[in-house]
């Protein structure tokens, strides 16, 4: 019935057929004896496989594209198809890196006979690359991959398609536009000679792709102010993908702790405009108090921002040193107005200075790797000839 119903046999082909036995009984267990690379029952012709689409899809925020190829086969006979390589062209590779060098990346493989599509696919098989001093050219230079596995495959029923999904991991985040060159072949059991053979799949393989892995979220400024009773936290984005919102979360006693959760105001969390954020957070503290942004994406992943620090009530018209006396060689500095050009110097009791800052115009910043003794921190503005000294002390550990 099988060959009955093949479409390929006709009163004028030439045909030969292998049937045997392999752990198993029916079409499932059966295997071409003449050479074991073309599973199930073959006949003896050449297949006509052809790719007949992909598509591809970056994902949003991350550092991966996908990639799905569709198949088909032309006869009527079953046919195995072998993704025997993957190999990686650049036409266009920025990995955050000059020269020739490339961040190492993976290609997964996943065999999908029936074209589902799933989107979490099992099974797959991994190519590594790490093609570290590439070539003089980049730009037109291959990358195979390093210990090629076991080649994904897939048997094609007659007159029916098959697919393979990839999923192309860049492990760092950049722009990148590239070629993904998948060589296929098919078998069959050739028709002179009687044996199992493989023939390259007659079309074009190399599918261009590019996708943007940029951080989720470009903070623009962040600042932290006190008026009075309250303190201003005011943050700006450059641009937004795949984001949720920003946690604020702030930290008197030694503990964060979240105090606002303020949604993205990006259309479903991704945006290239510049996006103004505020919160106003009741806070009549007299001590210190750091501010912080916890950005959140859609898919609960998150990051945070820079550490920005207040004074409390009792501390307004002051610069603040804390922890003074230090012991770990790190001090924090606060000034009152964070929008103004300072020079800070810090020298020790010779005199010799060991730090210069100059053109600092955040509301507050760190030292650090202070040895253990006394120094002087020295704050000046320029524009207006001012000067402050604080004494820091720092400890021995």
């Amino acid at each position: 019935n099988y060959f009955t119903n093949s479409a390929a046999i006709t009163a004028t082909n030439i045909f030969t057929y292998h049937i045997s036995l392999t752990n198993g009984s029916g079409i499932n267990g059966t295997q071409d004896n003449a050479g074991g690379c073309c599973s199930g029952v073959a006949v003896s012709e050449n297949p006509s496989v052809t790719k007949s689409s992909h598509t591809t899809t970056g994902l949003l925020g991350q550092t991966k594209v996908r990639i799905s190829i569709t198949y088909q086969n032309n006869r009527a006979a079953q046919t195995a198809l072998v993704m025997e390589q993957v190999k990686f062209k650049r036409s266009a590779f920025t990995p955050g890196g000059a020269g020739t060098n490339v961040v190492p990346f993976t290609i997964t493989v996943y065999p999908d006979l029936p074209c589902l599509n799933p989107a979490n696919p099992g099974g797959g098989v991994v190519y590594t690359y790490n093609p570290v001093a590439s070539a003089a050219t980049p730009d037109t230079a291959v990358f195979t991959p390093t210990a090629p596995p076991t080649p994904a495959s897939i048997i094609m029923l007659p007159n029916a398609a098959g697919c393979f999904i990839a999923l192309v991991d860049f492990i760092t985040p950049s722009v990148k536009t590239a070629n993904i060159i998948f060589a296929t072949t098919s078998a069959y059991t050739d028709i002179a000679t009687g044996t199992c053979s493989q023939q390259a799949v007659a079309t074009n393989d190399n599918i261009p792709f590019i996708i943007t892995t940029t951080l989720p979220v470009n903070f623009k400024s962040f600042t932290a102010t006190r008026i009075k009773a309250n303190v201003i936290v005011k943050w700006e984005t450059a641009s937004e993908q795949n984001n949720s919102g920003f946690a604020v979360e702030r930290n008197i006693n030694g503990s964060w702790e979240q105090v606002a959760f303020v949604p993205s105001q990006a259309v479903n969390g991704n945006s290239d405009l510049l996006l103004s954020y505020q919160y106003i957070d009741l806070n009549n503290t007299r001590g210190i108090t750091q501010y912080r942004i916890k950005q959140v994406d859609i898919d609960a992943k998150s990051k945070y921002s820079e550490i920005r620090s207040v004074r409390g009530e009792g501390q307004l018209g002051k610069t603040v040193v804390y922890p003074n006396p230090t012991n770990d060689g790190k001090v924090n500095i606060v000034f009152e107005d964070g929008n103004v050009s300072r020079d800070i110097s810090v020298s020790d009791m010779s005199g010799r200075t060991v730090k210069q800052l100059r053109g600092i115009t955040n509301n507050n910043i760190t030292i650090e790797n202070l040895t253990p003794g006394m120094y002087s921190l020295r704050i000046v503005i320029p524009s207006t000839g001012e000067q402050s000294v604080e004494k820091i002390v720092v400890n021995k550990r």
